[in-house]
């Protein structure tokens, strides 16, 4: 635009303000005045034209208050003394008579404080927005909500731009460009804070004037007798008043919620950090953060004071929702609390008030101002600020919550889905407390042990409903796959949960995908957290026993029921008796599953991960329950039956079971854990090598061998030598004599004791050592043969004979593998710890051929170190069948 004609333009403005002001100007023409002030700031803002905009705003201020002056006048004038039967035509006619909003108005507004080219007379439309608004009420209230929505994107906007300049080094300064400034960032956030209160102001009155007429009609029908108490008997609409009142609040409320996020984001966003060079740049990103997030800080402490309830729960509300502010500043919210609450019992106090709120069923309970605020949030925004708690602020909170939890336990069958939140609040809580003096008052101590063992047994009653239903589910859903959907089940699964509990009130559904996560959530945190503190927090051992039998009687049974592979449960369950295992006073618990299970006879058909992840719980089994290990040997040495009606083939098979339950027995233990019993398990694997001739049997007691010579110590197995060699001297006499057909039951019986060989040979003890001639070449003509040389070990007899079969390459290439894993480190491991089963004397060739070499060499390559982890491995491997 040309001087001059700006000039003109800015001397006709403030003529035009002179006249508005002075009230010289007739009526008709005020709203095309208006109308025209207002398409002159839109054209001029999208044209950069900033030096007319601040007088335009004061003519259009003065035009706007001289219009609804006009028409409050005339107003008056229709709303005079006169005849009662015109009293209906004149509010009509008061009611025409209305301040209408320019269609232009708003958006003018909006774009006035949005346009960055703008953004240097800002300040003169927020002057214009905040002081207008108030003062042209009810005139105006239409614009605070999309006034209040402009500025939250606008500080939205520019606190990407300061967060995109912080993030890059100097080195990326000259293409990084921000025009905002912490003025703007100041002024926006003063707008934002203005309008919240505007918004909350008008909605306020309303409601006030909506309370009074609620409070009279309520006080006309409460003094009507007889009649009275009829009415109130119908006067169910309450929700309906308190659905109206929500949707009334439903815009002041919605700004303020926006205003508390924007706010919450600036000040967990601005957390500076100070780098450890400094340089002009961070000197001035220190200065826009500091001031912004104070300037943050003083607007959320005066939104707070106004509304406390509505933005705390806002607070909690976007902390749950903006899971990328939450992981970047986890302290964030927290802080921001500890700052516009005084203590933490206030904030408990909020927390659970705002709680109870929504757990309330009765028909006349308030309304929560943020529907969309759950009270699982508040719950895990109460169990995270408990766990920043210090032992002192624990016991001030403590009553508070507890009056809470009371109101969960003593009606379980409403408060179902609460319950688990709770105990994770209170698991926390009790952390807390029991490591301060105040577990001396007895009556912190009672409501600790009453009302933990109350929440954690509705957990434990819920996790065990839903496993009972959990079998029907999945009868429904195999008919469901095939094509029929029939409401059947349905029913029959409502009279199971009626003969269980009358579950009328239940609101959590198990068919659902979110209830079976649920499941694994309560199954994670009893094994995580229950039960690791439960000792510490029920004090008593009749409390603790009483909890873990519930625990084992809904969850672990159920878990462990049904299963083709009765190691193959839950992780989470395994981990549940797991920790049991620590409680000595629960061992009568969880005994009586372990039995059962290791009683299985399918126990040995699961991988062995699964026998691995067992171990340890079957060791503090054995080590606690001293008759639990005499009744497993009593087993083992079971005289055969005698009734000829029996099934021979399956009572070797039984023994050879008991025989591999005693195997991982001790193979479960430690070192020399079952030292003071071993002369009676020798005496039993003498009678089996005596009595039984069964290739299946003698096969579990070299596997039963192996174990012993890992988890004896060498000096101990004196007196096992005789037994061991002379059996591994009969069972390869007999090979020499006679090969075994192929697929012959007896070649798993060579393949045990060529194991078993395998593993002397690895561990090379003296009292082997001396005998070992018998079965390998010990010479340097293992390596070196002479012209002349003929077999005489037992091995290399059996070379020569099992060579002059036809040659199978499969096996040969099969079994050749084992012998090249020598090579791979220093150390001596087993030639056949990946064979687990084979079919022909073929494939046990290049064992024969290669055995009294590689010991040989690895006498002196190894060093003498012993892969433990690969014969422990086979171990595991060759009692856990897989299948």
């Amino acid at each position: 635009m040309k001087p001059v004609n700006l000039l003109i333009q800015s001397t006709s403005v403030q003529l035009l303000q002179l006249i508005v002001a002075r009230g010289e100007i007739d009526q008709v023409l005020i709203p095309s005045m208006e109308a025209i002030v207002v398409r002159k700031l839109y054209y001029c803002l999208h044209t950069g034209n900033l030096d007319i905009q601040n007088k335009l705003l004061h003519l259009l201020h003065s035009i706007v208050s001289l219009s609804i002056s006009s028409l409050e006048a005339s107003r008056q004038a229709a709303t005079k003394d006169g005849p009662a039967d015109v009293a209906a035509a004149s509010q009509d006619k008061e009611d025409g008579i209305r301040y209408t909003l320019n269609p232009l108005l708003v958006q003018t507004l909006i774009d006035g404080i949005s346009v960055r080219s703008n953004r240097p007379v800002m300040q003169h439309w927020l002057d214009f927005v905040l002081g207008a608004i108030p003062q042209f009420q009810p005139a105006l209230q239409p614009a605070i909500v999309p006034l209040n929505d402009c500025i939250c994107r606008q500080l939205s906007s520019i606190l990407g731009e300061v967060v995109n300049v912080s993030r890059h080094s100097k080195d990326y300064g000259e293409d990084l460009v921000a025009s905002a400034t912490e003025q703007d960032l100041v002024m926006l956030i003063n707008g934002l804070e203005r309008l919240v209160l505007l918004g909350l102001a008008y909605t306020s009155e309303a409601e006030a004037t909506d309370d009074d007429a609620s409070i009279q009609e309520k006080a006309g029908n409460e003094s009507s007798g007889l009649l009275g108490y009829v009415s109130t008997v119908f006067s169910s609409d309450g929700g309906a008043t308190s659905n109206e009142q929500s949707t009334a609040r439903v815009p002041g409320y919605r700004s303020l919620d926006d205003g508390v996020r924007v706010l919450y984001l600036i000040w967990g966003t601005l957390i500076w950090k100070p780098p450890s060079i400094w340089s002009p740049k961070e000197e001035s990103l220190s200065l826009i953060y500091s001031r912004t997030r104070a300037r943050c800080k003083r607007a959320l402490e005066h939104l707070f004071r106004v509304q406390p309830l509505e933005v705390f729960e806002s607070i909690i509300d976007w902390w749950s929702k903006d899971t990328l502010l939450q992981e970047s500043t986890p302290d964030a919210a927290f802080e921001l609390v500890d700052i516009l609450l005084s203590t933490a019992q206030n904030a408990t106090h909020m927390l659970c008030e705002s709680i109870s709120i929504r757990m309330s069923t009765s028909t006349s309970r308030r309304a929560p101002s943020n529907s969309s605020l759950t009270d699982a949030v508040l719950f895990k925004f109460m169990e995270q600020y408990f766990q920043r708690l210090e032992g002192p602020l624990a016991i001030q909170v403590w009553g508070r919550f507890i009056q809470l939890v009371k109101d969960l336990v003593t009606n379980p069958k409403e408060f179902k889905t609460q319950n688990f939140p709770a105990l994770k609040c209170m698991n926390v809580l009790s952390d807390k407390v029991t490591q301060t003096t105040a577990m001396e008052d007895k009556r912190i101590r009672k409501e600790l042990q009453d009302n933990y063992g109350k929440l954690l047994d509705s957990c434990v009653m819920f996790v065990g409903r839903s496993s009972d239903q959990g079998s029907w589910i999945r009868r429904t859903t195999a008919i469901a796959t095939n094509g029929r959907d029939s409401p059947a089940p349905r029913a029959d699964s409502k009279n199971a949960d009626d003969k269980l509990e009358d579950s009328t009130t239940l609101s959590i559904e198990t068919p659902r995908p979110a209830s079976a996560e649920l499941l694994f959530l309560i199954t994670s945190f009893i094994a995580k957290s229950v039960l690791p503190s439960l000792r510490r927090f029920l004090l008593e051992n009749d409390k603790v026993i009483a909890n873990c039998n519930n625990i084992v009687y809904y969850i672990v049974n159920p878990a462990m029921r049904g299963k083709a592979r009765p190691m193959d449960v839950e992780p989470t369950v395994v981990s549940i008796i797991t920790e049991m295992t620590k409680i000595p006073a629960a061992l009568k618990s969880w005994r009586t599953a372990v039995i059962d299970l290791i009683n299985d006879n399918r126990v040995f058909n699961c991988d062995p991960e699964d026998g691995k992840r067992w171990s340890p719980i079957v060791k503090v089994l054995y080590n606690s329950d001293k008759t639990a290990f005499t009744e497993l040997l009593g087993k083992v040495g079971a005289a055969p039956s005698t009734n000829i009606f029996t099934n021979k083939e399956y009572e070797m098979l039984l023994r050879s079971l008991n025989i591999r339950r005693l195997s991982y027995v001790l193979f479960a233990g430690e070192k020399n854990a079952f030292l003071t019993q071993l002369p009676t398990i020798q005496e039993k694997l003498v009678d089996v090598f005596r009595n039984i001739t069964s290739p299946v049997v003698l096969s579990e007691v070299f596997l039963c061998i192996r174990i012993l010579l890992c988890r004896l110590s060498r000096h101990n197995l004196t007196s096992f030598w005789p037994v061991v060699l002379t059996e591994l001297y009969q069972i390869f006499e007999q090979v020499i004599g006679t090969l075994p057909a192929d697929g012959s039951p007896d070649l798993q019986l060579v393949l045990a004791a060529c194991k078993c060989l395998d593993l002397l040979l690895v561990l090379q003890t003296e009292e082997f050592q001396v005998h070992q001639w018998i079965f390998i070449t010990d010479t340097v003509d293992a390596i070196y043969r002479p012209e002349d040389w003929v077999p005489e070990a037992m091995l290399d007899q059996l070379a020569e004979i099992a060579s002059s079969l036809p040659i199978d390459s499969k096996a040969s290439v099969l079994v050749q593998q084992p012998s090249n894993l020598t090579q791979q480190r220093p150390m001596r491991r087993p030639l056949l710890a990946p064979i687990r089963q084979i079919d022909s004397m073929r494939d046990l060739v290049p064992f024969f051929s290669n055995v009294s070499i590689a010991s040989y060499e690895s006498v002196y390559a190894s060093g003498g170190n012993i892969d433990w982890d690969t014969i422990e491995r086979g171990i595991m491997e060759d009692m856990f069948d897989g299948r």
